[in-house]
């Protein structure tokens, strides 16, 4: 494989430099990428201050306005592996921008739609739609930002912007249902979407996976099955009874599939989520955080949002208004939580986060029909977890995953945001309307006497999700009621149920914040070893003249790298190999040999010998033989043992064993025989235009 010519999707390097120009300014590409990313989480919480609107517009109950809410969140967690197998095949940026296009359309299906079912359709392709913009823009910014700790900060950001796109959704949607209509909700989406386009194509490079992966239909179906019955059943619930075939029938299929789900995976040599990264307990933790954090903040939201509506008999405008206790400390912590994870690792913001989440949950329990400055306290808690609680939590599961399956990392990480927060709306949902359907009656016994009566009103309340909706008069058969104790006897009940939805958030955050206590590493170091320099075998490389040209003539291709040098004690890459825990053959040797009259520069893996026949048969030569170290210095402009494969003095051809380009990373000679960094193999080898050929002994060759 040679390191010229114009790559294809599927060879470009992971990291999102395309090799047929220079990279990208990483900053434009979190600017595009997050503009995307802001609209489809906006639109996650947007509609909840419009759903009382919807719900009288189309005269239908809690189940179906539900499902505005929950068919958004339900197709993006379902298709989140399927656009993130996509996304790494064939093209990231490509992928982001069909996902803005199908989420533009949608939105303004949704905008005009004449009937809730068609709404509900269209909520579900915007899913999709965000599913693909969450997966690839995640995946971008990574590829951006392919050191560390600028990955670190970089992740926090895009979290945050995220965050902001969460936290103002009800405001934002309160004041376009207020002044407007709630279809404008969903309306100025295809604008925003199209200067998001425009601006990808303009700041944003092709990324993808340097190997092809398999699409793997029937994981897709199953993922999809799966998390679909269990959703169903969860939403569908109240409507049906909890313990009714087609509910215990979803749930029982569900479990069922995703079982199956699993040991397919395991089997597959190609998988689409390799579910073997679960066994990692610090990975899990992260991904647990995560699925906590968002089914509290999303589950309050809509239950709140209920409460400020319905109970308090606020407008849509001061509802959403009230809702900025949440929203501002979201968008204020998140990005301080990324840079605080990137100096300090993840496991102090994403436990402090998970005690405020736990703290919120419990406040917002206790407050409900009691001081309304109360419960905007328990929303300036939770939304303060959750700035600091996720952010950490993904840069924590993303560093656990090799660079070359950013895409699926990245559809891992964000299926379990969409289900945390589609189990949110549907566990919290679900548990006000059991509690309004199961107590109000014995409330309503003294006020209406007459129990078919009775039924039909709580009926009308448990479909409504609205103390409100109770009827002035019942059957011919009864006298009028009094409808203002009805109502109060209502009100009571529905503050119970946000009570017992609350602690449910609570308990899943608190039990999360157990796991994590145990679970997440004590240290930066243990965090990501490896990743972040292995504080035990190297250190920050010292500013010397050698290193500081190769760090430049990376820079000068548009490739930021950060050189490390081998701790005392530990001479050389096999002994830092070893303490890393890593494979030898990541740290490669650069050989320099002369072929009749030129020169050429082999790299191979550091635990393998070099096939000298194979090399002069690449290089087009009848043998090779070894220059003096004093002709390799005035050749390369390095010594031996630390001639880096790039920035040489002199005309040297490079040539690339093979099979290193299947490792996630190298680790490749920074200027002194001591200094190293880290790349991606495709991104080496278009820094020294190399061609990739077999060079270690008893590799055959292509």
């Amino acid at each position: 494989m040679s390191g010229t010519g114009h790559p294809t999707a599927a060879t470009l390097p992971p990291d999102g430099r395309d090799p047929g120009g220079t990279r990208r300014a990483p900053a434009l590409t979190l600017l595009a990428t997050g503009l995307g990313l802001f609209m489809v989480f906006l639109d996650a919480t947007i509609v909840n201050v419009a759903l009382p609107a919807i719900q009288s517009d189309f005269d239908v109950g809690e189940s179906g306005v539900q499902w505005v809410v929950a068919a958004y969140s339900l197709t993006m967690g379902m298709f989140m592996m399927t656009s993130a197998s996509l996304s790494d095949s064939y093209g990231r940026r490509r992928a982001f921008v069909l996902g803005i296009a199908l989420f533009s359309v949608a939105s303004l299906v949704c905008g005009i739609a004449p009937s809730l079912a068609v709404l509900n359709i269209a909520r579900g392709l915007q899913g999709i739609g965000a599913a693909v913009v969450n997966v690839a823009s995640l995946a971008l910014v990574g590829a951006a930002y392919p050191e560390p700790a600028a990955k670190a900060r970089a992740v926090g950001l895009w979290t945050g912007i995220a965050a902001i796109g969460i936290a103002v959704g009800p405001t934002v949607g309160g004041f376009l249902t207020e002044q407007f209509s709630w279809r404008a909700v969903f309306i100025v989406n295809p604008v925003v979407g199209l200067l998001t386009v425009v601006l990808t194509y303009a700041f944003v490079s092709e990324s993808a996976s340097s190997t092809r992966h398999s699409f793997d239909i029937v994981g897709q179906l199953m993922f999809i099955v799966g998390v679909g019955a269990v959703t169903f059943a969860l939403v569908e619930a109240p409507q049906y009874g909890f313990g009714s075939p087609l509910i215990v029938g979803s749930l029982v299929l569900s479990v069922a599939v995703l079982v199956v789900f699993v040991r397919f995976e395991l089997r597959s040599s190609d998988p689409m989520m390799d579910v073997r990264v679960f066994g990692d307990i610090a990975y899990t933790g992260a991904i647990l955080t995560m699925l906590a954090s968002l089914f509290a903040a999303y589950g309050s939201l809509l239950v709140i949002t209920q409460y400020f509506q319905n109970v308090r008999d606020f407008s849509p405008e001061r509802a959403g208004l009230l809702m900025l206790s949440f929203s501002l400390p979201a968008m204020v912590f998140a990005p301080i939580a990324g840079r605080l994870a990137g100096r300090f690792g993840g496991r102090r913001p994403a436990l402090g986060g998970l005690a405020l989440v736990t703290l919120g949950s419990v406040t917002l329990a206790v407050s409900a029909g009691r001081n309304v400055a109360l419960t905007c306290a328990g929303l300036f808690l939770l939304g303060c977890g959750v700035g600091l609680s996720v952010s950490p939590a993904t840069a924590m599961a993303m560093a656990t995953i090799s660079p070359e399956r950013s895409g699926m990392a990245s559809g891992i990480l964000s299926a379990q945001r969409a289900i945390g927060s589609t189990a949110g709306f549907a566990v919290m949902g679900s548990l006000l309307a059991l509690v309004v359907g199961t107590q109000l009656p014995e409330k309503l016994e003294p006020v209406i006497p007459d129990s078919s009566d009775r039924d039909a009103v709580v009926q009308d309340v448990v479909d409504a999700a609205n103390p409100s909706a109770v009827p002035g008069t019942v059957g011919p058969k009864s006298d009028p009621i009094d409808r203002d104790e009805a109502i109060a006897a209502a009100d009571d009940v529905f503050v119970d149920g946000i009570r017992i939805a609350e602690s449910s958030g609570a308990l899943v955050a608190f039990g999360v914040l157990v796991f994590g206590w145990f679970a997440f590493p004590r240290t930066r170091s243990e965090e990501s070893a490896e990743e972040l320099g292995v504080a035990a075998a190297l250190e920050r490389s010292p500013d010397e003249p050698a290193v500081r040209r190769v760090v430049e003539s990376a820079r000068g291709a548009g490739v930021p790298i950060t050189p490390y040098r081998f701790i005392a004690g530990l001479p050389g890459p096999s002994e830092v190999a070893a303490a890393m825990g890593v494979d030898a053959e990541r740290f490669v040797e650069t050989l320099v040999f002369e072929a009749d009259g030129a020169y050429v520069l082999a790299v191979i893996g550091g635990s393998r010998a070099l096939d000298e026949a194979s090399l002069a048969s690449a290089a087009g030569s009848e043998s090779v033989r070894s220059p003096d170290p004093e002709r390799v210095r005035e050749v390369t402009g390095f010594e031996i043992g630390g001639v880096p494969p790039f920035g040489l003095a002199g005309e040297v051809t490079v040539f690339v064993e093979q099979t290193l380009l299947q490792q996630p990373s190298l680790w490749a000679p920074a200027g002194t025989p001591r200094d190293v960094f880290e790349v991606e193999p495709e991104v080496l080898v278009h820094l020294s235009n190399a061609t990739a050929v077999a060079l270690h002994a008893g590799t055959a060759p292509n």
